[in-house]
């Protein structure tokens, strides 16, 4: 089951399982480093969709209905917390999967272990929900405006909402050997075998 424990500080102690005496800190410091920056590529990426839908589909015609692009928003927004709900699908259902507001911002965390692969799948999962509105948006007949729009917007948030995501997805599938088991600590995700 999935708790929401509620709004957080930094000095909020979570709950983290016993090291094992292998296990190797995964240097993420590229994550804060790149992150923001692959997440305003995202947020490009969806803008550089809507010109190509108005330009290259539909003759220069303006796609959306502009008094809808606010709802859009609302939506992307929304899908913040089921945002993090996707991270913490690929963990064990037994275990303490948790999320909270920490500095303004939704967080998931469990610190059960899980394979590299339910790993990588944990970060990938959010993404999608900014790929899929922006592949259905690219896809809907222009006549569609409101749809159109809703999906525009709340997939461009999507998109930008998940630069953390990209550059993690990443930095796992480089740095992490095969065959391990990765789980948190008070540093940060460690691997093991």
């Amino acid at each position: 089951m999935i708790k929401f424990i509620g709004i957080i500080n930094d000095d909020y102690c979570m709950e983290y399982e016993r090291l094992p005496k292998d296990a190797i800190l995964i240097d993420e410091e590229k994550i804060d480093k790149f992150g923001f920056t692959a997440g305003v590529m995202g947020v490009i990426f969806g803008f550089l969709v809507l010109l190509w839908k108005q330009y290259i589909c539909n003759k220069g015609v303006f796609p959306l209905k502009r008094n809808m692009i606010i709802i859009g928003c609302i939506i992307g927004v929304i899908m913040l917390g089921i945002h993090e709900i996707l991270h913490l699908l690929p963990y064990p259902k037994n275990a303490n999967r948790c999320i909270a507001i920490n500095r303004g911002k939704p967080i998931s965390f469990c610190s059960a272990p899980i394979t590299k692969t339910k790993f990588m799948v944990s970060s990938f999962l959010p993404i999608l929900l900014g790929v899929i509105p922006i592949l259905l948006f690219m896809v809907l007949p222009n006549s569609y405006q409101v749809l159109n729009t809703i999906l525009w917007a709340s997939g461009t948030i999507g998109l930008g909402a998940a630069g953390n995501d990209y550059i993690e997805t990443l930095i796992i599938a480089v740095k992490v050997p095969g065959k391990v088991k990765i789980i948190s600590g008070k540093e940060g995700f460690y691997y093991y075998k």
